[in-house]
This record gives C-alpha cells, structure tokens and sequence, in this order.
C-alpha cells in the first residue's frame, strides 16, 4: 500500500512540476498587436494560365509584390494561384514573404495566404508566417481587406514565445 502512495505522490510531484513549467513558459510569451497597409501588383508574368468548360480562370505561379507601410514597414511578396470567372469573382491562395522592420527588428515572415477577390480587386483574405531573421521564433497571424485605390488594410498580431 505505502508503494502505491509513493508512486502517486511522485506522478502528482510530476504533473505539478509540469504544469509550472508551462505557466512559466506561456508568462513569457508577448502578444503584440499591429496595423499597416499593403499595395501590391504583378512583378511578372504567371507561370501558367488556362480556363475551363465552366468560364473559370487559373493563374498559376503569378509574382505579385508590393511596399507595406504602418506599423511594419517593408516589401511583401507573393506567389499567387487566383481562380476567378469572367466578373473577376474568386479566391487565391499562395506563398508569402514579408520582408519587414518591426520595433527595431528586421527579417522576415514567411508562410501561407489565401484571399477572396470580388471584381477583380482583392476583397478579403489572411496571412500566417513564421519569422526568420530577428524574428525566428515568431508567428505573425493577420487579416487584410481592401480599403480602396489598390490599398488593402493588414491587421493582426505578432506571438512571441521569448516574450521580446
């Protein structure tokens, strides 16, 4: 009986001493919030263009960049895949990298997006990037929508595990 006891003090000693490293790890953690503007463009020509039986565009491969100014300042680019019909109304979705200065850090953010277009214009989407750089370590989780003139608002929030 007294084994039984010593072997569940040990595991709850364990489960304790757990629970306090994780509390401590997440203390450290610092969400920051930030809010620029992004305009991007084509840089190229896309890889890969062709349409279907029901009118629905594909662009593969198309390199769209552009500057990103606010809070973080810098160029983001994109590989673009955009599936549209003849109204211009569709989604995308493709690679990204922003290149950016942030609270005297550089480096990048690098990961996945995917968007919706409604008249050929960028309507609404989101980014998920992991940082490199001064940033390695970091996530970047953010939403744009379109604010006019070929301006799209970026909003969100970077998460980091060091609490820097």
């Amino acid at each position: 009986m007294r084994r039984k006891v010593a072997q569940i003090v040990v595991i709850l000693s364990l489960i304790a001493l757990l629970a306090l490293i994780v509390a401590s790890a997440s203390a450290q953690s610092t969400k920051t919030y930030f809010e620029a503007e992004e305009q991007l463009a084509p840089v190229g020509p896309p890889g890969k263009v062709w349409g279907n039986e029901d009118g629905i565009e594909h662009i593969r491969d198309l390199p769209v960049a552009g500057p990103v100014w606010g809070d973080l300042a810098g160029t983001l680019s994109i590989n673009a895949n955009i599936n549209w019909d003849a109204t211009g109304t569709g989604t995308a979705y493709g690679t990204a990298i922003l290149d950016v200065e942030w609270n005297g850090k550089t480096g990048t953010f690098e990961g996945r997006s995917q968007w919706k277009y409604a008249g050929f214009v960028v309507a609404d989407g989101q980014f998920v990037g992991h940082g490199t750089g001064d940033f390695a370590g970091m996530q970047m989780k953010a939403d744009f929508y379109a604010t006019g003139g070929g301006v799209a608002a970026l909003v969100g929030t970077i998460n980091d595990p060091h609490g820097g």
